[in-house]
């Protein structure tokens, strides 16, 4: 049984070490109880004066910067450390701000058949990240699966990066991208996504033009939630509510058990032949397929000409009126 390494990135601030708590009661309780012998659970977080790994608490601690700016350093710093603890041959990287479907984590992974693919919850394809270039494509790091075939080459490859203030997932998709570009593969087709939940993320639905979970959907259902590896319930505005939610998702979980998991993981894969891509918060959600049709320079015009005339309309407004 192929054995998965959870890694959930956290800091050192009260808000972020009382989810801790939350994960470790909802979610990672049965990994911890040990109902899973082929999964380790661990949180990393930065600023503390040693690399440390305090079994007991699942904890590891990484000897650089907490903050925002150092995600990538912290992250890369955490894949070197726990290569030297565990033995894992995949690792699913999330954060404290997202549920996970351990029981379909673990089964999806088993059918995985080579270690030469990313798999994640959300493809980005942003003006402002460059993998390599803008508008490559990349996974959000609230959810993604690597291989350890891929964590190594991202600790080889990824120590030109380690001291520049980078988001750890788009500078990881930078790395995986040009080592797939340096080897005439086309690297769209080894970027996978799964489908990825919203829960309560916002007040209302939001017509996000992804085909499985609006994005602030309230749907409890099981029967609606068991399609997610990972759902989001962190909402922008307002944090408040979130232990909230991971309570109310986590009782549906427990109430409830699979008895079609290998059809939901069909629809898994069927879904991953065209996922949605996000583009901006102007051009927000398309499918790969129109995606691929489009030139970048085409989404990044498109994009960026849109936000530039939003900007202009907003000065246009602000301008002191002439007597």
């Amino acid at each position: 049984m192929k054995r998965i390494l959870i890694m959930v990135m956290s800091c050192n601030q009260d808000f972020f070490i009382e989810e801790e708590k939350i994960i470790k009661d909802t979610w990672a309780k049965p990994i911890i109880d040990k109902k899973y012998d082929n999964i380790d659970f661990i949180i990393y977080r930065g600023d503390s004066q040693r690399n440390t790994y305090e079994k007991s608490n699942n904890l590891l601690l990484i000897n650089c910067e907490d903050d925002l700016p150092s995600t990538y350093k912290k992250t890369y710093l955490a894949f070197k450390l726990a290569n030297k603890i565990f033995q894992y041959d995949y690792i699913f990287r999330t954060n404290t701000s997202t549920y996970i479907n351990v029981e379909l984590l673990n089964e999806f992974v088993q059918t995985l058949i080579d270690d030469d693919h990313v798999w994640g919850g959300e493809l980005y394809s942003l003006v402002e990240c460059k993998c390599p270039d803008p508008c490559d494509l990349y996974l959000r790091g609230s959810s993604v699966i690597y291989p350890k075939k891929l964590i190594d080459r991202i600790i080889t490859d990824g120590i030109t990066l380690k001291y520049l203030e980078l988001n750890d997932d788009w500078a990881i998709g930078n790395i995986l991208n040009s080592y797939w570009i340096k080897n005439n593969i086309d690297y769209t087709e080894y970027v996978k996504s799964y489908p990825h939940g919203w829960y309560k993320c916002i007040d209302g639905e939001y017509d996000n033009g992804n085909t499985i979970c609006l994005y602030g959907n309230i749907n409890k259902d099981f029967n609606f939630l068991n399609r997610f590896i990972s759902i989001q319930v962190k909402n922008y505005s307002s944090r408040e509510d979130e232990s909230k939610k991971f309570y109310e998702i986590n009782e549906v979980f427990e109430n409830n058990s699979y008895t079609n998991i290998n059809d939901i993981i069909k629809t898994i894969y069927l879904y991953s032949v065209n996922p949605n891509i996000f583009l901006g918060e102007n051009l927000k959600y398309i499918s790969l397929s129109s995606w691929k049709d489009m030139s970048k320079s085409k989404i990044y015009n498109l994009e960026f000409s849109t936000r530039r005339y939003e900007i202009d309309k907003i000065n246009l407004m602000n301008r002191p009126k002439l007597i």
